[in-house]
């Protein structure tokens, strides 16, 4: 068997990378649970395990070893240990089984407009930040890998696997039992207008940022709408939306402009403020005092969001032992 036919077959370097959220979490089978066969060769490629059949090879494992072992010298790590080194093997060649398992499975799938599926995901790619990984690939290269994506994807949907529901009773009871990790600092919905001097601009250049200013601010107390005029007067990017800064909390912007936004109360305009930046004038519009975050959509989304990806973890591992079971796994001795 030639390497590229292999490659078509089992893209096992791409499943790794699809699977490794998943696979990372799953429960693994120790080496000892299939029995060692004898070393054999395919090709001159050295075969370190079969699954129903189809090969693994020494060179694909080696190379899935040493991508995961860069992460060790990326923090200035040691070289592995011959310990770590074979436990990371083991690791990586059950791995290697389980992305054989789930891309085996998926080929049995019968997917529905299979052509424009892949056309939809190439032209994605196309336009997406990762445009660029596709240079040098050829096109039958590209539509073979993309065919996995898709018949993984579906097959994950099938199984209940890709999106699994979470109960709403379990995203609450997980937010009242970790309300700790919920709580929020005081904070303060705060709308500005500057007008930039910083503290190297000339006294010329202060004076009249200082004059800007005072304009601006005696138009809101003569009646000005404030967001109209800081879109007329402000120097800062937040000009556009009326000089909302949304919510802050202390520290995220200069000592004196935290003091009087966090003094001011809800609805009275300020005195004008200079900072390093130049001079300001704010109103505060909405104060959230500090404490748990109350349950709303957001934080049910941000939690589901979280327990899905754990839910799916579990699903996989327990879909993955299944196959396992029904499966004939060779290892070969090394």
């Amino acid at each position: 068997m030639n390497m590229t036919k292999w490659k078509r077959q089992v893209p096992v370097f791409l499943l790794t990378l699809l699977m490794a959220a998943f696979i990372c979490s799953c429960v693994q089978v120790p080496m000892a649970a299939v029995e060692d066969m004898q070393a054999v060769k395919e090709d001159g490629r050295v075969v370190v395990a079969k699954v129903n059949g189809k090969s693994i090879y020494e060179d694909q494992l080696n190379q899935q070893v040493r991508a995961t072992l860069s992460k060790f010298k990326k923090y200035g790590k040691r070289e592995p240990s011959p310990e770590l080194l074979g436990l990371k093997r083991e690791q990586v060649l059950n791995q290697l089984i389980d992305n054989a398992l789930i891309y085996q499975a998926s080929q049995t799938l019968n997917v529905a407009d299979l052509d424009k599926k892949i056309d939809k995901r190439i032209d994605e790619i196309k336009k997406g930040p990762y445009a660029s990984k596709l240079e040098g690939r050829s096109n039958a290269e590209l539509r073979d890998s993309i065919r996995s994506q898709v018949f993984l994807d579906e097959y994950l949907e099938k199984n209940g696997i890709a999106n699994p529901a979470v109960p709403e009773e379990d995203i609450k009871a997980y937010y009242e039992k970790n309300q700790a990790s919920f709580t929020a600092k005081e904070s303060v919905k705060v709308r500005h207008i500057l007008v930039k001097a910083g503290e190297d601009a000339k006294p010329e250049e202060k004076e009249g940022a200082r004059k800007k200013i005072d304009k601006a601010r005696q138009m809101i107390l003569g009646g000005k709408d404030f967001a109209g005029v800081a879109k007329e007067y402000s120097e800062c990017d937040s000009a556009a939306a009326g000089g909302d800064l949304g919510y802050l909390e202390k520290g995220f912007m200069p000592p004196e402009f935290d003091k009087i936004a966090f003094s001011l109360e809800p609805g009275k305009l300020s005195e004008i403020v200079q900072t390093k930046f130049g001079y300001h004038v704010l109103e505060v519009t909405e104060r959230k005092p500090a404490g748990v975050v109350r349950y709303d959509d957001n934080i049910k989304g941000f939690i589901e969001k979280f327990l899905q990806g754990d839910l799916k973890r579990q699903k996989l591992a327990a879909h993955i032992q299944e196959l396992r079971g029904k499966a004939k796994i060779e290892i070969f001795a090394q």
